[in-house]
């Protein structure tokens, strides 16, 4: 057991004590006002915390001076200086005292505590980027600023800016690692990008349904019609019925990189004897790449978007105020949920089509051409009867939920525009944040700057120090 100083615990709680006495005190006086005491309760957390966060941090500090040795020659280094920073912790800021440590051989300063913190360029604690990083993804920077103020993090909104694109950059670096991989090799790699087992309560007759889908972001680049949109995809991989226990992905990625990716998770995945589907719009990049990334899976086009392209081939047909139109739009859903229900529909069409008298009535006959290849494009993709009786899901609304929390909840409030690169760091952190999965990238960086320190551990022969 680490060896904690008492002399530091006393004088902890001689600072600690008159902040609670006061705090009683005070609450005494507020004649049942609750809302009095919660304002002094405020008061003294903010004086307890930072006293917390500074005895925890010099602790933590008296405890690491352990033997260490120059990475570059060997020698015993030796503390040179020692003096007081401040550090910002994800519980607020702290007094973190430093040692500065020389080799006297190659005459180099090293800072050990630093390094095994990721602190040596910030001031910004790991977990503090955790939080900070998290609060982004769902808020504009400055308001994510002030609202990181309220629970004690003092950040400002170029700072919120910065650290957003450092911890992208390290989920950004696990997906690349992940998907380059087992996009290469035949065996899997251990590194996680999800907490699978969060799946393991669920049911194993229930089927894994996998989708992606694409929107578009203002750009800030000025075009000849305004201001240019780009689009920016996301993928998912849940199970039908169970939104909480979703693997999302998304970012500024070509096709290939977002299919390559959502295979690479799905290969990492114990539940992969689970059936799966997949459910997506009817967007072509999406299904030319369906079959060669998941061959196994059952493919279904979302039933809302095929109903709108039969109301819309109808309204081509028939123009959108005729009874027959509207008896289309108003019963497409039914119609296709009927067994050869799509056959019923691309039959019906392929009449008018033919038909020279019913052609020349047709209001807009090129319309009608494109839904009716929609239609027929992904006739295989349309068995919904079939698909109700399997239970199985028939429709994306799970994919068009993520993809309006990725995109439109932040990416497209009012007045905002992005570059490419800021939207793709938005994305990543949010995706990895509604897959409750960035605390995994955020271990495996703290566990990447503790082995940093190892370099201060390894012994090499010194002939000056045996001697």
């Amino acid at each position: 057991m680490s060896y904690v100083p008492q002399v530091a615990v006393e004088i902890l709680c001689q600072e600690v004590v008159p902040i609670l006495k006061r705090l009683v005190t005070e609450s005494a006086k507020s004649h049942g006002d609750i809302g009095a005491v919660e304002v002094q309760v405020g008061k003294a957390l903010k004086q307890i915390v930072p006293l917390l966060v500074s005895s925890g941090l010099e602790a933590c500090s008296e405890q690491s001076g352990e033997a260490l040795s120059c990475p570059g020659c060997g020698l015993r280094l030796t503390i040179w200086q020692k003096r007081t920073r401040a550090v910002m912790t994800a519980h607020g800021e702290g007094s973190l005292p430093v040692r500065r440590m020389r080799c006297k051989g190659c005459r180099k300063d090293h800072y050990p505590l630093q390094v095994q913190n990721g602190l040596e360029n910030t001031h910004f604690t790991i977990g503090a980027r955790k939080l900070i990083a998290e609060e982004a993804s769902y808020s504009p920077y400055a308001r994510a600023a002030e609202r990181l103020e309220q629970v004690g993090i003092s950040v400002s909104s170029s700072e919120v800016d910065r650290i957003v694109a450092e911890v992208s950059q390290w989920r950004k670096l696990d997906e690349d690692v992940v998907r380059t991989y087992l996009c290469q090799q035949s065996k899997d790699l251990p590194l996680p990008l999800h907490d699978w087992n969060l799946w393991q309560m669920c049911p194993e007759d229930i089927p894994c349904v996998i989708s992606v889908d694409g929107a578009k972001v203002r750009s800030d680049q000025l075009g000849p019609k305004g201001l240019e949109w780009f689009e920016v995809r996301a993928g998912i991989i849940t199970l039908d019925g169970h939104e909480e226990h979703k693997v999302c992905m998304g970012g500024f990625m070509e096709p290939d990189v977002v299919f390559e990716t959502l295979k690479a998770q799905w290969r990492q995945s114990p539940h992969r004897e689970r059936q799966l589907v997949f459910v997506a719009d009817g967007a072509l990049w999406i299904w030319d790449r369906v079959s060669f990334n998941f061959p196994d899976a059952i493919q279904v086009l979302d039933i809302y978007h095929a109903a709108q392209h039969v109301g819309s081939a109808a309204r081509a047909c028939w123009g959108p105020h005729s009874d027959t139109a509207i008896h289309w739009v108003s019963n497409a859903m039914p119609l296709l949920l009927r067994e050869e229900g799509v056959a019923l529909v691309i039959k019906d069409l392929l009449k008018v089509m033919r038909s020279e008298a019913m052609r020349s009535e047709v209001l807009d006959i090129e319309e009608l051409h494109k839904e009716f290849r929609y239609l027929w494009r992904n006739r295989h993709r349309m068995n919904y009867s079939k698909l109700r009786d399997q239970k199985l899901p028939i429709g994306s609304g799970i994919m068009e939920s993520t993809i309006k929390q990725l995109s439109t909840q932040r990416l497209r409030m009012p007045g905002m525009m992005w570059t490419r690169r800021g939207a793709d760091q938005v994305l990543r952190l949010k995706a990895a944040v509604l897959s409750k999965s960035l605390g995994l990238t955020i271990d495996r960086q703290r566990t990447i700057c503790k082995n940093r320190t190892d370099k201060f551990r390894t012994k090499k022969l010194d002939i000056r120090q045996a001697v």
